[in-house]
């Protein structure tokens, strides 16, 4: 191995390739975090506006560009962020499923409109705002108000 087979992604953080994963390098970059927001709901189809960035939840809030992609991470308390119902690992990367995803929202940002809801496991939803967002009045008239 050479110098010129590692790459440099961000102090302390390297890659044999330049072709490494963004969404592993984001989960690396801060810990604990998880993918979500609009990362996960423009891939789910939960809202059709694209958006570059990638979206993570840590336990604080910076937004960043490294080797020319921007991340930003959105704070969130630590016993929303630790609870992992919701939170699944792919590949490697912690990535919140799409009720989470809309929950993590909600939760952050209050009322939202959403493109598409016809996906959404409804009792999904509601065991997430049970059991990790302590019955988060904005994601329970959500539910009542969204619910088929």
């Amino acid at each position: 191995m050479q110098k010129d087979d590692i790459f440099r992604v961000s102090k302390g953080i390297y890659s044999l390739s330049k072709n490494y994963s963004r969404l592993e390098f984001a989960n690396k970059y801060r810990s604990p975090s998880y993918i979500s927001l609009y990362s996960i709901l423009q891939k789910e189809g939960i809202v059709f506006q694209p958006y570059s960035a990638i979206y993570i939840i840590s336990n604080r809030s910076k937004e960043i560009e490294i080797d020319g992609q921007k991340y930003i991470y959105r704070k969130i308390k630590d016993s929303i962020l630790l609870n992992t119902l919701g939170v699944k690992n792919e590949n490697g990367v912690q990535v919140a499923c799409t009720e989470r995803a809309v929950c993590d929202k909600l939760y952050l940002d209050g009322d939202e409109y959403f493109d598409n809801l016809r996906s959404i496991n409804w009792e999904l939803m509601g065991q997430l705002n049970d059991e990790v967002y302590s019955n988060n009045k904005t994601i329970s008239n959500f539910i009542n108000q969204n619910k088929l």
